[in-house]
This record gives structure tokens, C-alpha cells and sequence, in this order.
């Protein structure tokens, strides 16, 4: 560190050194330019950031909490009969198909079908994490992706909904149908509205893509919260559960799953998804 100056009366000095600030550091800047002054001005920085992020996660569980408190007395039964899942959200809305998406789309699905003869060497999408086989959730599945309105769909965006030549052959293989009427079942099925940066195909209430004509990825992807939240059921269905999706650690929407029927929290209606 350079050598310590006097410090005249009424001066900006750095809260590390104690140093007269040279007068072009900027006013809302409380640190001078010595290598280790800027050290520690980051080393505060990243702590700050890190309790900020810390009481967000803590507020979160206490608003899950709640949540789950107030069901259980609404519904006149113990918190402890209550499971909960915690899901991510998608926060966007569906909006109009701009045409340049959805040539896109047309130019991407085309390029499929003229090649597929061709022996072109393609990397298949595959799964991540495999779901294990619950056949008992399946209508608390389909509740948590209606809860968390799709997130991972969203993803479709940039990859033409995930769909490759090994789909598109898989589709001609199992209704024996021509590559032109592929093309149309594709074509007619693109929705006038889908999901703001998300999958064209995407609408407000899931998937509008018939499920024989979606890629494997897309019918057999699951996320790692649902995948953690299968696994901690895998072998008993719970009688009420809660599902809860958060986005940027505040709760966006919750569900409850109660004698085989699924309402939203906020609104009492029955989701579908």
C-alpha cells in the first residue's frame, strides 16, 4: 500500500485505509484504487450479495410454510398430513406468433423432412436425469407442471421444440402416413398464441402439439424438482399434497392435490394442463 498521508479535515477517505480518495473516484464509491482496498470492497460485495440472496431464500420457505400452515387449517386437518413439493415457474404469458417465429419453425421442420433419407449423423436429445416409474402420481405430475406452467418448455424455443430427424421417423413409422401429410400435421397444429420466449408450440394451458408428434425429450423430460419430488413418493401416493412454484424465490402459484382432484389455490378452479 502506498504511503499514509495526512488527511485534511471535511476529506472522502477509502473505509479501508482511512486515505484521502483521489477526487475523480466517483461520489457514491467509498474505496480508493490500492490493490488491496479493492480486494476488500469485493470480498464485502460478494457477502452482501450473499445474505441479500440468503434472507430471499429464508423469506421463500417461510412463505412456503405459510402457505402449507393455512391449507391445513382450512382444511381442518394436521400440517404434517400435508405434503409439499416446491416447483420452479414460468412467469411469461402466451402472446400472438410473431411470423418470423413460426417461419422459423417451418424452415427448421422442412430442413427435417428433405434430409430424411439422407444418412446424416444426428445427436438425439436425451433426458438428463431418468424419472423413475411412478404410475400412482400421475395425476399429481400433470397437477405440477400445470403449477409450474411448463418452465422447462420454454426451452423449445431455441431448439424448434426439440424436434429431430429420429422424431420425425418415428412419427412416419407408426402411422404410415406421407412426408407431406408429417409436414401438415406439424404445420396445422403451430397455435395462433403460444408462450413468450417459449416453445411455439406452448399454449397457456401446455402443450398444443398432438403427444404421438412431440419429440422423445418432451414426452419423457422431467425436472429435477418433480424428479425429487417422485422419488420422495415412489412408493405411496400422499393424500394431500401441496405444489408450490416459485420464481426468483417468491411463490407465483400453488395447487392442492386432494381425493384425486386438483384446484389452484388463488382461485378454487380445477387446473388442467
Amino acid at each position: 500500500m502506498s504511503q499514509l498521508r495526512p488527511v485534511p479535515l471535511g476529506a472522502r477517505v477509502c473505509r479501508y485505509c482511512s486515505q484521502p480518495l483521489a477526487p475523480h473516484i466517483p461520489a457514491n464509491r467509498d474505496f480508493c484504487g490500492e490493490i488491496g482496498c479493492r480486494a476488500a470492497s469485493q470480498k464485502d460485495l460478494i457477502a452482501v450479495q450473499d445474505k441479500r440472496r440468503q434472507d430471499e431464500e429464508n423469506a421463500c420457505r417461510a412463505e412456503v410454510r405459510k402457505l402449507a400452515m393455512e391449507q391445513a387449517s382450512r382444511g381442518g386437518f394436521d400440517p404434517d398430513e400435508l405434503a409439499v413439493s416446491v416447483l420452479p415457474y414460468n412467469p411469461w404469458d402466451v402472446v400472438p406468433v410473431a411470423d418470423d417465429a413460426r417461419q422459423v419453425l417451418v424452415n427448421h421442420l422442412q430442413s427435417l423432412v428433405d434430409s430424411l433419407d439422407d444418412e446424416v449423423a444426428e445427436e438425439v436429445y436425451k433426458e438428463p436425469l431418468v424419472a423413475p416409474t411412478v404410475p400412482h402420481l400421475g395425476d399429481h405430475l400433470v397437477a405440477g407442471c400445470a403449477t409450474c406452467r411448463g418452465f422447462c418448455c420454454l426451452q423449445g424455443r431455441n431448439h424448434h421444440a426439440f424436434l429431430q430427424r429420429a422424431t420425425l421417423k418415428r412419427v412416419l413409422s407408426e402411422q404410415s402416413i406421407s412426408k407431406e401429410q408429417l409436414m401438415s400435421q406439424y404445420l396445422e397444429q403451430i397455435p395462433a398464441q403460444s408462450m413468450e420466449k417459449g416453445c411455439l408450440y406452448q399454449g397457456d394451458d401446455g402443450c398444443q402439439l398432438a403427444v404421438e408428434l412431440r419429440s422423445d425429450i418432451c414426452r419423457d423430460f422431467y425436472c429435477e424438482d418433480m424428479i425429487t419430488m417422485m422419488n420422495r413418493h415412489d412408493r405411496k401416493r400422499p393424500d394431500r399434497h401441496l405444489l408450490i412454484a416459485t420464481d426468483k424465490n417468491r411463490v407465483r402459484n400453488a395447487s392442492l392435490v386432494e381425493d384425486k382432484a386438483v384446484r389452484s389455490i388463488d382461485t378454487g378452479d380445477e387446473l388442467s394442463f
